[in-house]
C-alpha cells in the first residue's frame, strides 16, 4: 500500500509542460501549475551548449545540450525546457517556429495543425531554432 502511495505521489509531481488551444501549462517538481496564455508569449530563446564530463578513468566526454526558453511579453522567463536528443516529440519548438514564420499559433484542436505538427521533423525544428535562436517580437 505504501509503495502505491509513493508511486502515485511521484507521478503527480513529475514536471511537465502541456500545450492547450490557448495556453502553455507548466507543472514544476512540487506539483504547482502555472499557465501563460499564448497571447502573452513575447518570444523565445534557444540555446545550445557543449557540456563536458570527466570519467573516473581520466577521459572527458562532450555532449550537446539544447534548451528552449519561453518568454513573456515583458521579456521575463516563463519556462525553460531541455530538448533532449531523443525521438521524443517536443511540440514547443514547432509551436514557436510556426508563430515566428506564419504569425499565428498552432491550434492543437485543428486536425490540419495536428497533421502539420506530426510531420515537422525534430531535426528541421532544431535547425530552424539554431538559425533563429532568439525572437522577442511575438
Amino acid at each position: 500500500m505504501a509503495l502505491v502511495t509513493l508511486i502515485t505521489l511521484w507521478a503527480l509531481t513529475i514536471p511537465y509542460h502541456e500545450i492547450t488551444s490557448n495556453a502553455v501549462v507548466v507543472r514544476n517538481f512540487f506539483g504547482l501549475k502555472r499557465s501563460l496564455e499564448l497571447s502573452e508569449i513575447g518570444g523565445y530563446l534557444y540555446t545550445r551548449t557543449l557540456r563536458s564530463s570527466h570519467s573516473d578513468n581520466g577521459t572527458t566526454r562532450y555532449r550537446l545540450e539544447d534548451s528552449l526558453e519561453i518568454q513573456t511579453k515583458e521579456g521575463k522567463r516563463f519556462m525553460r525546457v531541455r530538448i533532449y536528443r531523443s525521438p521524443t516529440k517536443n511540440y514547443l519548438g514547432p509551436l514557436m517556429m510556426v508563430r515566428a514564420e506564419e504569425g499565428r499559433w498552432l491550434d492543437v484542436k485543428n486536425p490540419m495543425d495536428r497533421q502539420l505538427m506530426k510531420h515537422m521533423t525534430r531535426r528541421g525544428t532544431l535547425e530552424y531554432l539554431l538559425e533563429n535562436s532568439y525572437r522577442g517580437d511575438f
